[in-house]
């Protein structure tokens, strides 16, 4: 019985190894990812803050996210083949050159209208990158340890995502807006820089789709993710994108605080480090069905917390749950899915998530609207269970 913790840490730094000893790849998209997420994260959570500034109600804040994420979520699948056919890396820096655009052209707002198409380009930066950067992770992989390298490189988020926050609230106060959104272009070109340098396996790309066979299994598969995908991202996308002004109006709390609220919370996505060579150990299926479970009563409990604090620890629990689910779906999928054909896969279940967070939204801001903001997390919670069925349709052995 005392072995398995052991093998357990022998396997996490034989990955570690992997990532950034044996494969200098894998170690440059890693400190890409964690570039890319910082530049988004510096303003993303925090874009609430600025439309409301713009003359934005709680229900066109709603919309912009919507109609954002809709656009986005059509780029996914093409976003998807694309870095199939001409590979991840010219993919991966056409997203960051995008990311760097649409920042930049914040800078010119004056109404919150005009943030429509510069948030779809900003947000459609992801839809590019996320499907090339996982199918680059998982052409550099095998089963036996696919979820823990996923968990891994999946760290860049969580490292991005901590920074972003408490420095983009800490400037928009000291600074303003324009200079935030200054550095989110400055950090995303120099994020090109890594990718730069980056290797593609010859044969992971430019590779023709059997029409047959293979676009049964990746069409069966991929829905089924895209589903999964979709539940857990809906009952994110209601309460995530109008959580900065939950917390300025029901506790009066800065934009450096709203920053650090978030900074803390997206800590608990580190366990992803963790999340991935758990799952490789003791199952794929059971632990993204043991983390989605959780949801449901941490949104219920987040109805009923009465102070930032209490929030603080529960969105940290939320996000942890969340986490945990992310390596082991990626990996369940890519098992499945002949290796040209992976970018497709994982776009498809890129355009659950991006649909997740375009109804998501809606939803958040009708319940805001017409109720009561407490009402949001109720409704998250009754969307979160919806994910289990699916789950349990999954069959956790690797195709041949």
């Amino acid at each position: 019985m005392e072995s398995k913790p052991n093998n357990l840490k022998s396997e996490i730094f034989n990955n570690l190894n992997q990532v950034f000893i044996q494969n200098k790849s894998l170690a440059l998209l890693f400190f890409s990812t964690i570039g890319f997420f910082w530049a988004m994260e510096l303003v993303f959570l925090l874009s609430p803050l600025f439309m409301k500034n713009l003359g934005a109600t709680i229900f066109e804040i709603g919309l912009v996210y919507s109609i954002s994420g809709l656009g986005t979520a059509f780029l996914a699948i093409p976003g998807g083949l694309l870095s199939d056919k001409i590979g991840q890396k010219v993919v991966i820096i056409i997203s960051l050159i995008l990311c760097a655009i649409s920042s930049f052209l914040f800078t010119l707002s004056n109404t919150w209208m005009i943030l429509i198409p510069l948030m779809l380009i900003f947000r459609s930066s992801q839809s590019l990158n996320l499907p090339a950067r996982n199918t680059f992770i998982s052409n550099n992989t095998d089963n036996k340890n696919r979820a823990g390298i996923f968990g891994i490189m999946e760290l860049g988020f969580p490292i991005g995502g901590a920074l972003g926050p408490l420095l983009g609230g800490l400037l928009i106060d000291i600074m303003g807006w324009n200079f935030t959104f200054y550095m989110v272009t400055a950090v995303s070109l120099l994020s090109i820089v890594p990718i730069y340098f980056l290797q593609e396996p010859k044969n992971n790309s430019k590779l023709i789709i059997d029409t047959k066979k293979n676009n049964i299994q990746v069409l069966r598969s991929s829905f089924l993710f895209f589903g999964i995908s979709l539940m857990i991202a809906t009952s994110f996308g209601v309460v995530e994108p109008l959580l900065p002004l939950y917390l300025t109006q029901t506790f009066g709390t800065s934009p450096t605080n709203v920053g650090i609220f978030f900074s803390i919370t997206y800590l608990a996505f580190l366990t992803q480090l963790f999340a991935g060579s758990i799952a490789d150990k003791f199952g794929k299926r059971k632990i993204l069905l043991l983390s989605s479970i959780i949801l449901s009563p941490l949104f219920l409990f987040a109805s009923m917390a009465e102070s930032y604090l209490q929030l603080m620890i529960i969105f940290s629990l939320l996000y942890l749950s969340w986490s945990a689910t992310m390596p082991s779906s990626m990996a369940l999928l890519i098992e499945k899915i002949p290796e040209n054909s992976r970018g497709l896969a994982l776009g498809i279940r890129l355009t659950g998530v991006r649909l997740g967070y375009t109804i998501g939204p809606l939803l958040g801001s009708y319940m805001w609207s017409s109720y009561d903001p407490s009402f949001s997390f109720l409704l998250s919670s009754l969307i979160s269970i919806s994910v289990i069925p699916l789950i349990l349709l999954i069959n956790d052995n690797p195709s041949k």
